[in-house]
């Protein structure tokens, strides 16, 4: 007897179930609610990852419905709904991006590129001008030339107020030294060339006549800034 109540009371538990299940199937196809999900709230956990509250789902059922517990709905976060943190780049440099100071360049100054200072033009006082000496030689050449022309005054002018023959002896002055001059041309004829070889304080001249070339021996002196003769052998 006692078995077939505890069977009884099972069949009975098993139909309740039935109805429920029946009844929850028929209240779900003739709903017009809509549900309304609420959006879960994120938290931040020490180590980055989210955490994400359990979402309570609220549903409204139609009149003559059976009311129906609330579910708990239980998110399981996902790599695509899960918030991660901002990463940080660390840009390490390289050659290509290390910003290099701006180098200084020091110029070395070389003669192309030494700017030099404009001269500035300075007035200096004229030289007094000085009459430089004729050489002895040109001195004997001048002498000889006025021989040739027969201008004996000018040729007297180079021979020193003293000026003596030294195969006589004999003091020159203007006549005598014209008249010697004279001599010679008529002995040997005019002179045809000449020419002076210096050895201070000796010039030695070579004449030429009609008899041919022969040398005189004249001893200078330099008188001042002028050379003049002091003695001769011949003309």
């Amino acid at each position: 007897m006692k078995y077939f109540e505890k069977e009884t009371t099972m069949l009975r538990y098993k139909l309740v179930l039935l109805t429920f299940f029946c009844m929850l199937i028929l209240s779900s196809c003739g709903e017009t609610s809509h549900p309304v999900q609420s959006t879960p709230a994120k938290s931040a956990s020490p180590s980055g990852a989210v955490v994400l509250t359990t979402p309570t789902v609220i549903t409204t059922l139609s009149s003559g419905s059976t009311p129906i517990s609330t579910p708990t709905v239980i998110v399981t976060p996902m790599p695509g709904n899960i918030s991660l943190p901002t990463p940080t780049v660390i840009v390490t440099p390289t050659p290509g991006n290390i910003p290099l100071p701006t180098p200084t360049v020091i110029v070395t100054p070389t003669p192309g590129n030494i700017p030099l200072p404009t001269p500035v033009p300075t007035k200096n006082p004229s030289p007094t001008p000085t009459t430089t000496p004729a050489s002895a030689g040109t001195m004997a050449l001048n002498y000889y030339q006025a021989l040739k022309s027969h201008n004996y005054t000018q040729a007297y002018t180079y021979l020193d107020a003293n000026a003596v023959d030294t195969i006589t002896g004999q003091k020159l002055t203007q006549s005598t030294f014209a008249l010697l001059a004279q001599n010679s041309e008529s002995a040997g004829g005019p002179i045809s060339s000449f020419s002076a070889a210096t050895f201070a304080p000796l010039v030695v001249m070579t004449v030429s006549r009609n008899g041919g070339p022969y040398h005189v021996h004249l001893q200078v002196k330099l008188e001042g800034n002028q050379w003049k003769i002091i003695s001769l052998d011949r003309i």
